[in-house]
């Protein structure tokens, strides 16, 4: 599955909002169908969000599609909730999806790993990270993990890491990042895009066992893009 996004024919935050979708959604979780309706309302929460928090913007005639001011405010909570909860699940498989992305990187065992990691593998850095079900409010049960969380996310495995680590990154410098600073923020869309193409050309080094032909892959380029909604 392939999209280009056309800055120059999209808002910004349209392609965010496609790229969350993307992250979120991936293809064995739903359809085209399913994937445009959230784009929809992510569109719709980021815009009102903005509304909330930024009066000057507010206060200036903005390009927008009537479907993102009108959306129903019902339908918009209700799915948000799914929505965080599977970006959620994307960041969980992506904290481990690191951990072999570097090890390709460099070749060695990262540094970085949690100092009781026996070896590197789905099942250890499950258990050593104590990743949390923020729903559950309790650590992730490691043998549902694969099947609830890790195998869904293998096609955007590299958008979810390059995800992660931009909020990484954003924390070392005293930031807090989050899917609605995606959405609205220029450089973050091409800095995890840019950063997910180079996973790309890691993951077939990496010991991830991945189908390369399922691996979503998204492009910022001019000419026909690839709208979601």
């Amino acid at each position: 599955m392939y999209y280009n996004f056309d800055p120059d024919s999209l808002e910004d935050y349209e392609i965010g909002a496609a790229l969350a979708t993307i992250i979120a959604l991936p293809p064995s979780l739903g359809d085209e169908e399913k994937r445009s309706r959230y784009h929809t309302i992510l569109c719709a929460e980021a815009l009102r969000e903005r509304y909330k928090r930024d009066e000057e913007w507010a206060n200036t005639p903005q390009r927008l599609k009537p479907i993102y001011a009108f959306y129903d405010l019902g339908a918009v909570a209700m799915d948000m909730n799914t929505i965080n909860r599977q970006l959620q699940h994307r960041l969980q498989a992506a904290h481990v999806a690191i951990a072999f992305l570097k090890e390709a990187e460099t070749g060695q065992i990262p540094p970085d790993l949690p100092p009781d990691a026996k070896r590197l593998s789905v099942n250890e850095l499950v258990r050593t990270l104590k990743l949390v079900d923020e729903e559950a409010g309790e650590e992730i049960n490691v043998d549902n993990f694969e099947t609830r969380v890790w195998r869904p996310s293998l096609p955007v495995i590299h958008l979810a890491a390059a995800f992660a680590v931009n909020m990484q990154q954003a924390a070392k410098e005293g930031k807090q990042t989050s899917a609605g600073d995606l959405i609205f923020d220029q450089a973050i869309i091409a800095d995890i895009i840019g950063k997910a193409e180079l996973y790309e050309e890691l993951l077939p080094k990496s010991k991830i066992q991945i189908n390369m032909d399922n691996l979503v892959r998204v492009r910022l380029g001019s000419g026909l893009g690839s709208p979601i909604s």
